[in-house]
């Protein structure tokens, strides 16, 4: 099971700050492989193993 996250515009809404913000922090979750960015269909959290925390 896949959760999607809402768009990087409506993040930057939702969280009061720059788009160019939302793609750093998401780009970071994506290099430690928390999230996949599958471009044209959003933003996709992984299935963490506990062990990875």
């Amino acid at each position: 099971m896949e959760i999607v996250y809402p768009s990087i515009q409506q993040l930057a809404q939702i969280y009061g700050v720059s788009v160019a913000s939302i793609r750093e922090a998401l780009n970071a979750l994506r290099t430690i492989g928390v999230i996949e960015l599958k471009q044209g269909y959003g933003t996709f959290i992984k299935q963490v193993k506990p062990t990875f925390f």
